[in-house]
């Protein structure tokens, strides 16, 4: 089976680079995770290497549930870019020899 990009971490990247540019007002530690991000991804000798599909499947995952109370009951989520940001990237990092996850905790 062949993986499909659904478009997520696309997402996330072009929040990323929105936050970076100042397109899309964020405070310092916003912008310090966006920068981390990036950086993290350009360093080849990182022990972790980030799974696109890992990340995928959880924002997938997560727009298949769907509202349960208000004027959108009914309707499946839709995540906004912020969010697609924060999935990708506490669940796409997996360390590269054992393919355990980097981030345990999430602070939001």
């Amino acid at each position: 089976m062949t993986y499909t990009p659904v478009g997520y971490v696309a997402k996330a990247n072009s929040y990323i680079q929105a936050v970076l540019n100042g397109t899309v007002p964020a405070c310092e530690f916003v912008r310090q995770a966006c920068q981390r991000q990036v950086d993290d991804l350009a360093h080849p000798d990182f022990p972790f290497v980030f799974d696109p599909k890992a990340a995928e499947d959880k924002c997938f995952l997560i727009e298949m549930l769907p509202h349960i109370e208000g004027p959108k009951a009914g309707r499946l989520l839709v995540l906004e870019p912020w969010q697609c940001f924060i999935l990708t990237t506490v669940f796409g990092w997996v360390h590269k020899e054992t393919g355990k996850r980097r981030h345990r905790r999430v602070y939001l």
